[in-house]
């Protein structure tokens, strides 16, 4: 298990605590003002011990009792204000943090998606709230903790020298708990937190593919998973909670020992006359404090580690390599031609070289007998990937020049059906305000799903679930390409997911998108003898090479 460094931790903390600083600040200085009031009650006493051990009279006891009431009255509003800081820490924390995470997302490079599991990416958010949280105990209960033990002992100093060397062991001991468990468990709570989210992550894949553990020995398989994540889970919690534990167990000792050894070095000092009564039970008091807060400050020690854990979390986020996503700036196209020219990237072993112009407005038809091919060029096209040889232009413009996020208004290519949770209408307008409703209706129509408006009752309105209902698979694809329809990029390339789509629906779709104002590329596994293409394309090891006709492209492809 690796250990986290200082320099790690503190760097951590940087990133995703730095912002809000003026509110620990605040919040420190309200606590520093509650634990220097704290004092009043055994100063108080220690005056009411000398008062009533010379004198009988009443005065200093009620100007006492309201000088008391004064001070505890201020530390009260001190303690309000506190927390009220603290709770708009929580508001802008949590506001600024989802707000960038929801930014860094979207900026992501699409293939961290594709290395790792998405969902558990996103589930990393809920450790938002467990920084919040976390946060708000350390800088309200575990900094008066600090603070106390601080003024307490400057307190205890003034009484006599013995008082000092005892703050000193007791601090020395304090920092010793701390220093001999604190790598350990810092690095078990991360482990745990990991362990937790692998949980979390496969109770969402048994969720997602449900109907496939639905088989006996699918079942055990799904069972044997979960308990094998459990007892990982498990091993690490035991791990994590065995370093709290011995923390606890080491200051439930400090307190003991510290406690007893405060009363009798007290009474040896007053016995010998170099302590006074009440000065021995304001340092009894004081000390009991200190070692009551500490005797239950392992709470607060957890409250730290998964604090870390949560940031830690947070962090990867943070760190996901981004797009080069440039400014929002006109670009002044002469044309929309596309053109590879000895654009080339090397995949593995295996390397793709393009090199064809796509005229604009031109239909062109592909048949592939090698399905890695289409995919590297998809994801050139649409600069998820860049070559590493060769340039590729839309237009008068390099695509290293254009932005991805303005590209990908240029091109629309449909590899998969996409759609998140919300209503029929805003998955086909995705944001766009100007696309009416009556147009959303017409591209329906185009892809025959029109029917959808009558058959549910909410028509535009209805929701689709992230599971895809009401629709199935084939009419979320033709879905995504009304959404294309609607969106009238530029060029539009559809993958072999159009030959899932029933012949006469097919047609339909085929019909429209040979007629739009577009450059149109189509993959298909299937004849287009019905079709009217301009160039039929072959895929060659080095170039694309286009033909006249789907007969001269099936002989070529022979």
């Amino acid at each position: 298990m690796k250990s986290v460094t200082r320099a790690e931790m503190l760097e951590k903390f940087k990133l995703i605590l730095k912002p809000e600083k003026s509110f620990y600040i605040v919040s420190f200085i309200y606590g520093l003002g509650v634990s220097l009031l704290s004092l009043a009650i055994p100063i108080s006493i220690q005056s009411l011990v000398n008062t009533v051990a010379f004198s009988m009279l009443s005065q200093p006891l009620i100007i006492l009792c309201f000088v008391l009431l004064s001070l505890l009255m201020f530390s009260g509003v001190l303690n309000a204000l506190q927390i009220y800081i603290l709770e708009l820490f929580q508001q802008k924390f949590y506001a600024r943090t989802t707000s960038e995470l929801s930014v860094k997302l979207i900026n992501a490079q699409n293939k961290e998606f594709l290395k790792r599991n998405g969902t558990d990416l996103v589930n990393r958010y809920f450790d938002v709230m467990t920084v919040q949280k976390s946060m708000t105990s350390l800088l309200t209960e575990g900094v008066a903790i600090f603070l106390q033990t601080v003024v307490g002992v400057l307190m205890l100093a003034f009484y006599h020298p013995y008082f000092l060397a005892f703050a000193l062991i007791l601090v020395t001991l304090l920092w010793l708990v701390w220093v001999l468990f604190r790598k350990k468990a810092i690095s078990s709570a991360v482990y745990e937190s990991k362990a937790k989210y692998n949980v979390a992550g496969w109770l969402k894949e048994i969720g997602r593919v449900n109907i496939l553990f639905k088989s006996r020995q699918q079942r055990e398989c799904a069972i044997n998973t979960s308990d094998e994540l459990i007892g990982d889970y498990l091993k690490y919690r035991k791990l994590h909670f065995k370093q709290v534990y011995f923390q606890a167990i080491s200051l439930l000792a400090i307190y003991a020992i510290m406690s007893a050894l405060i009363f009798g070095l007290g009474g040896f000092l007053v016995i010998k006359g170099q302590l006074t009564l009440g000065q021995l039970v304001a340092a009894e008091l004081i000390v009991t404090l200190i070692l009551g807060n500490f005797s239950k400050a392992s709470k607060y020690l957890e409250s730290f580690y998964d604090l870390y854990a949560a940031v830690d979390k947070i962090s990867h986020l943070y760190e996901l390599p981004a797009e080069d996503n440039k400014p929002e700036q006109k670009y002044e196209f002469d044309n929309y031609n596309i053109s590879f020219n000895n654009a080339a990237i090397k995949v593995g072993e295996t390397k793709y070289s393009y090199n064809f112009d796509f005229e604009y407005g031109k239909n062109f038809y592909a048949h592939l007998k090698h399905n890695s091919k289409k995919v590297i060029f998809n994801e050139l096209l649409q600069r998820v990937i860049n070559p590493e040889k060769g340039v590729i232009k839309v237009g008068n413009y390099s695509i290293q020049e254009i932005s991805p996020l303005d590209l990908r208004d240029i091109v629309h290519v449909i590899s998969t059906p996409t759609f998140f949770e919300g209503t029929i209408f805003e998955n086909l307008t995705v944001g766009n305000k100007n696309i009416k409703r009556s147009e959303a209706i017409e591209a329906l129509e185009i892809v025959n799903l029109s029917y959808i408006i009558d058959t549910e009752e909410k028509g535009l309105d209805t929701k689709i679930l992230s599971s895809g209902y009401p629709f199935w698979s084939s009419q979320l694809i033709r879905l995504e390409i009304a959404r294309a329809i609607i969106k009238k990029p530029k060029v539009v390339v559809i993958t072999e997911l159009i030959d899932q789509i029933d012949d006469e629906t097919r047609n339909m779709i085929m019909n429209y998108l040979l007629k739009m104002d577009s450059t149109f590329i189509l993959f298909s596994n299937k004849s287009c003898s019905g079709f009217k293409f301009d160039k039929y394309l072959k895929f060659d090891d080095y170039k694309i090479v286009a033909y006249d006709s789907e007969q001269a492209l099936k002989e070529a492809s022979e």
